[in-house]
């Protein structure tokens, strides 16, 4: 009979059943919508379809032929011409989904039903449905139903989340008072009349899980929310307007159970969470791992979107290609491993093989950090670290002497080099000298317009080197150091600054040179020297704020590695035995070898700074630089700058300019020390002589020091006044033989 109301005018306008309900009795019963007075436009019907009601092979599950029959067998039942919605009950994982997706689009195309929808099937199923049916050019599922109530939320709450916008889901639920659970109906034990009493074989499982302490815990939960009902006077159907935050908040408290939803901000780390990894074996990026031709086959939805495929939980380390110096995110083949099997498992293919994934060589040898990326914030999170990562390990690189990584920065053409050197106290290694400086602003001579041409490249040495040499008030009235005298500065002239006021300079100097410090990217300026470990340290000692992304090249470490790796071709040690690799030239032997003829006196900080940059200059462009000359500067005269009211920190201070002129300082060939093979673009050079600076304690030098010179400190002295008869002042012309004397006691010619 048509019940006194129709459904509709209670506002209850949808109606679901299935062939395996009440073994199609449930559809039968329905057959009451096929009455002329029901207004059937106004109504939402839906089946669904996947346990059968016979035993045959093809009488359940989702193959072709169940769902083409099983539909005309539910419509039979129900006396109605289609239905609106048709669910797939279950999903059956032994049928391709693209079988399942073309038969209920038959359905679809015959005018059965107007859509088709998915009941208690995983999100990835769901995934995969809509990926055959966007491939194909089919109608894809429409929405899911599932089991959703206050006991049961992990599903529709936290799986299905991503599926409802991602694909516009629709969603409707079952079993919304939990079989009755949630009406308190089973708080005093389990009633004659229930389906748990009733129905044991099906419901025993469950009856007998009240008893438990999970389920005595639920009931309690039960108790508790119709406490807050009564309490609040909620009926059924007014009780969304008295849902009010305070009340929700309660509800939440006592059921306890709201799943949490999958991080999308940084999370606080703790020690636990921080796990360190070697990076042998971490050579695969990512990202190249997507590129697979996946839009013609059933396992493609874990590649419709890099999203997608990072929802497998991938373990990931930040490190730098060793060749190119670009970071990237990489990943181990193990989990790779682990990724192939589980597309085997879940789909029954292999992936093709990749031809063009990237392998890097890592750069790091330290541990790196361990991370697992899930979906695509955290994977742009660590990608937003990858420039960072990049200027340590590019700062690493040139410390080191890497060539390549020193070349671009040469041939960048936008960088300013500057070379620093100290000298300090034998006595007292934290007093200051002296200091010079040499810089080459690349960028700035790269963009001048010189005459007719553009630019000049590469630095001309005399005109394109900004330098100065300091001398410390304090210390200027005597020669110091035993073991290195001070001399004068061959390229200019000094300047007398007191004690106090040295770190300001020098900061200033720096200043007018550096760009921003910034994280990601490398400073402007590079800092150059020649066992530079000292004079980094006396800059820290003077509390001279450098950058963080200043690079730092040592030309002694730079010129072993290049002769190391044979660019320098063969050369003899003192004892004319072939070079050893791992040894290490001074900056006189050094420059010796690059065919110069040296014109001034080498351990004075202006002089040591100008000549390591002529170094490296002629390390990185030995061809094109030339090489200059202080043959015959003219004596000049002692001045005295008064003090001025300049805000510059030079000029504000005292300073005496000394002369340098230093006459008759031409050097003859010495006997060999280091005699290298003529190397392209040099003349035949002159044999290097013996340099005591070899022996200095920077920790780059392998060659020992001559018996009784190895109590000899890095620069430390006695403070005594010269010998009588070598020098008088510090403006005195040094000989031939005192120059030969000091360059290590050879005969000259």
């Amino acid at each position: 009979m048509l019940p006194n109301r129709s459904p509709y005018i209670n506002h209850t306008a949808r109606f679901d059943t299935a062939e395996a309900y009440a073994k199609g009795n449930s559809e039968i019963e329905m057959h009451v919508f096929s009455h002329p007075s029901i207004v059937f436009l106004y109504l939402v019907i839906s089946t669904k379809l996947f346990w059968g009601l016979r035993n045959g092979p093809n009488d359940g599950g989702l193959s072709r032929k169940h769902i083409i029959e099983g539909t005309q067998e539910a419509l039979q039942r129900l006396q109605l011409d289609y239905v609106d919605i048709l669910f797939a009950h279950r999903c059956d994982p032994t049928v391709p989904m693209e079988e399942i997706v073309r038969a209920f689009n038959f359905v679809i195309e015959k005018g059965w039903a107007f859509y088709w929808a998915t009941s208690e099937w995983t999100a990835l199923q769901i995934e995969e449905a809509h990926h055959v049916a966007t491939k194909l050019g089919l109608i894809a599922p429409v929405a899911e139903q599932c089991m959703h109530n206050m006991i049961s939320r992990e599903r529709p709450e936290k799986e299905y989340e991503p599926l409802y916008k991602r694909y516009d889901l629709g969603t409707t639920v079952y079993s919304a008072l939990a079989g009755g659970f949630l009406t308190g109906k089973y708080n005093s034990g389990i009633p004659e009349d229930s389906r748990f009493k009733i129905h044991p074989n099906i419901y025993g499982a469950k009856a007998a899980s009240l008893t438990t302490a999970e389920g005595l815990k639920e009931i309690a939960k039960i108790k508790a929310l119709t406490e807050i009902a009564e309490n609040e006077n909620l009926k059924a159907l007014e009780v969304i307007p008295k849902l009010t935050p305070d009340i929700l908040e309660r509800i939440e408290q006592t059921l306890d159970n709201k799943p949490a939803p999958p991080p999308s901000k940084p999370q606080n780390l703790n020690m636990s969470d921080f796990n360190l990894v070697e990076p042998n074996g971490w050579e695969y990026d990512l990202q190249s791992l997507h590129n697979i031709p996946w839009y013609d086959r059933t396992w493609g939805v874990v590649f419709e979107t890099f999203n997608e495929f990072l929802t497998f939980s991938w373990p990931v380390i930040t490190v730098t290609d060793s060749v190119t110096g670009r970071a990237h995110i990489v990943t181990r083949l193990t989990t790779i491993g682990a990724f192939i099997k589980m597309i085997k498992t879940r789909f029954g293919e292999t992936l093709p093989m990749v031809d063009n994934i990237l392998r890097v060589r890592p750069f790091e040898t330290s541990q790196r950090h361990l991370r697992t990326i899930t979906d695509d914030g955290q994977y742009k999170k660590v990608y937003s670290s990858l420039p960072a990562i990049a200027l340590a390990a590019l700062k690493a690189r040139v410390r080191a002497g890497d060539p390549a990584a020193i070349r671009e920065l040469w041939e960048s053409k936008d960088k300013t080099f500057f070379a620093i050197d100290f000298e300090w106290s034998e006595r007292n290694a934290s007093s200051c000298l002296e200091w010079g400086y040499a810089a080459a602003r690349c960028g700035h001579l790269d963009g001048a317009i010189v005459f007719d041409r553009n630019g000049i490249w590469p630095p001309d040495p005399e005109p394109n080197y900004r330098r100065g040499h300091y001398i410390v008030t304090e210390y200027a009235d005597k020669v110091h150091n035993k073991h290195r005298p001070n001399f004068p500065w061959a390229f200019g002239d000094s300047q007398q600054i007191p004690k106090s006021k040295v770190p300001q300079i020098l900061q200033a100097i720096l200043s007018s040179m550096t760009s921003p410090d910034i994280e990601t990217i490398p400073n402007v300026l590079v800092l150059v020297g020649h066992g530079i470990s000292g004079d980094i340290h006396m800059i820290e000692q003077m509390k001279i704020k450098l950058p963080h992304n200043v690079l730092v090249i040592d030309t002694s470490v730079y010129e072993r590695v290049q002769f190391n790796s044979g660019v320098r071709g063969p050369m003899k040690d003192p004892s004319g035995q072939p070079r050893s690799k791992g040894s290490t030239l001074s900056l006189t032997n050094l420059l010796v070898s690059l065919g110069v003829d040296i014109q001034c006196q080498m351990h004075n900080s202006g002089n040591d700074a100008f000549m390591t940059l002529l170094a490296l200059q002629l390390l990185l462009d030995p061809h094109r630089t030339k090489i200059p000359s202080t043959r015959g500067r003219p004596m000049q005269p002692n001045m005295v700058i008064p003090r001025t009211a300049s805000r510059s920190p030079g000029p504000s201070i005292p300073m005496v300019s000394v002369s340098t002129s230093m006459p008759g300082m031409s050097i003859p060939a010495f006997s060999g020390m280091f005699s290298p093979v003529p190397h392209p673009g040099f003349h035949s050079p002159a044999n290097v002589s013996p340099d005591p600076d070899i022996y200095r304690t920077s920790g780059y030098y392998s060659i020992m020091p001559p018996p009784g010179s190895m109590n000899e400190r890095q620069r430390t002295g006695s403070g005594l006044s010269p010998r009588p008869g070598l020098l008088d002042d510090r403006r005195r012309t040094v000989s031939d033989q005192e120059v030969a004397l000091r360059l290590g006691g050879l005969r000259l010619g």
